[in-house]
């Protein structure tokens, strides 16, 4: 959280208290929500210059929002260029900023990009096992490793087969779990077509010509015809925060079972692991990887 990172005080109490009656955005903290948001965006920033213009657009909204139009008149000339413009900016800003928040990329190696999620070498701490790597000599591009992340960080990593268009195996660290909600239901879009971002996003993303042509949509679980749901390799129960949890809703880390298999699995796999891992294992963690058989 950024606590104070500029001093921006009003012309006096009386002036600010006027301000917050005439504009009904300008609640308490509104400055500060806006420059921690734009601390954030500099921090997740993708280029090292993209942070640079984030805070002047912010406060250029704050001070367009925040006066009215007869003090709007004596801005400074750089401030007012800040005013007139930022309302045109900021709602891509936003957009930028929401669009980046979950991703899963498609990786070369799990070994050299999230290998953190697989067992260790007991003599090497630094050095990771992941199960084997499928290969179709037929098919070089069919299996895919996918290095999930949301919220600028790696949550889980999966091998995904894009011609039975079903997942492998999904590798996680258990550390415990919280108690968290559900979430919609997102596909990889390069995985469909590569000139696409990492971004994990709603299916409409895609192109509706290539759309599902690697991977399972939204109609293969819930049209009439389906007898199927949507059973998580890596289960939401097993999240320890809700940015965790909103991760696992990818059809790359779902299988199709029937509902009543789906709640076998719960109750005899899942929770019963789950009890295992908090009552005998070091720390109450552990890296577990669940697969399926197509």
């Amino acid at each position: 959280m950024v606590n104070d990172p500029v001093n921006i005080k009003p012309r006096s109490e009386r002036r600010m208290l006027r301000d917050m009656e005439e504009h009904q955005w300008h609640q308490s903290g509104s400055l500060l929500l806006l420059l921690d948001l734009g601390q954030s965006v500099i921090e997740g920033a993708a280029e090292p210059m993209a942070g640079t213009f984030v805070l002047p657009l912010l406060l250029g909204y704050y001070f367009s929002t925040a006066r009215t139009e007869r003090e709007q008149d004596h801005l400074h000339p750089i401030m007012y260029f800040l005013t007139s413009t930022t309302k045109l900016l900021i709602p891509l800003l936003v957009l930028q900023l929401l669009g980046n928040q979950t991703c899963g990329e498609v990786v070369p190696s799990f070994k050299v990009s999230c290998p953190e999620f697989f067992i260790e070498d007991p003599e090497d701490q630094n050095i990771h096992y992941p199960p084997t790597v499928l290969s179709d000599p037929n098919n070089p591009q069919r299996y895919q490793q996918i290095c999930q992340r949301f919220d600028n960080a790696y949550r889980y990593a999966t091998l995904y087969d894009t011609r039975s268009r079903i997942p492998v195996y999904s590798a996680y660290y258990y550390v415990g779990y919280h108690k968290v909600t559900t979430a919609d239901w997102k596909i990889e879009p390069q995985l469909d077509d590569p000139n696409l971002g990492p971004d994990m996003a709603r299916e409409e993303t895609v192109e509706k010509h290539v759309r599902g042509k690697n991977q399972a949509l939204y109609d293969d679980y819930v049209s009439p015809t389906s007898q199927y749901t949507r059973g998580h390799l890596y289960p939401r129960c097993y999240s320890d925060s809700q940015q965790c949890a909103i991760a696992t809703y990818t059809h790359t880390n779902a299988v199709p079972q029937t509902q009543e298999d789906n709640n076998r699995w719960g109750h005899k796999a899942e929770t019963a692991m789950r009890k295992i891992i908090d009552g005998k294992c070091e720390n109450a963690s552990a890296r577990v990887v669940t697969g399926a058989v197509p």
